[in-house]
């Protein structure tokens, strides 16, 4: 448990998971891969019963899709995909 680690161990702990982290990065998802999710959410349980949002105070994150900005993408792609406004508004 690293509450019973000392400092030197802690930093250790880190310094080798850094080194694996540069050796094996973890992939990163990308907006095609969040529409893709989104959509086959949307066809698993309905447009009623999916909702959307997001927090963008560090860390994680979609390539394309990084703050708020970028949300009106969503909407053109679920128009692109043949959704309402109707039906878009009740995933906003």
């Amino acid at each position: 448990r690293m509450d019973a680690m000392t400092g030197a161990e802690k930093r250790a702990l880190v310094a080798k998971r850094k080194a694996i982290e540069a050796q094996f990065p973890a992939p990163r998802a990308n907006f095609d891969m969040f529409m893709a999710h989104l959509l086959h959410a949307i066809k698993l349980v309905g447009i009623d019963h999916v909702g959307i949002s997001g927090d963008f105070d560090g860390g994680g994150g979609v390539d394309g899709l990084d703050d708020v900005t970028a949300y009106p993408k969503v909407t053109a792609a679920l128009l692109k995909a043949g959704y309402s406004p109707a039906d878009i508004g009740k995933v906003w």
